[in-house]
């Protein structure tokens, strides 16, 4: 299922002998952080974290991490921390 909160690509990259999955994901800033954001972002995590490869997580989420009183700041990192990114 196509993510509607935010716009990401996926690949696998090769680097010498060294594979990663890379995940560039981008939601923009002027969309209010939604529970819907956090469900479909766990579940493209979710399909994956099946891969053997280390799972690579980049792009511009527009969300300030320095706001760590922020619940969708506590509940982001949370969920980041349950895939070990």
């Amino acid at each position: 299922m196509k993510p509607s909160t935010y716009e990401c690509v996926a690949a696998r990259v090769t680097a010498r002998t060294s594979f990663y999955v890379v995940l560039l994901v981008y939601r923009p800033g002027s969309a209010a952080i939604t529970a819907s954001f956090f469900a479909e972002l766990s579940d493209v995590l979710d399909r994956l974290s099946t891969y053997v490869d280390p799972l690579v997580l980049v792009g511009d989420l527009n969300i300030q991490l320095e706001r760590t009183a922020d619940p969708h700041i506590v509940e982001f990192c949370e969920l980041l921390g349950s895939y070990g990114l």
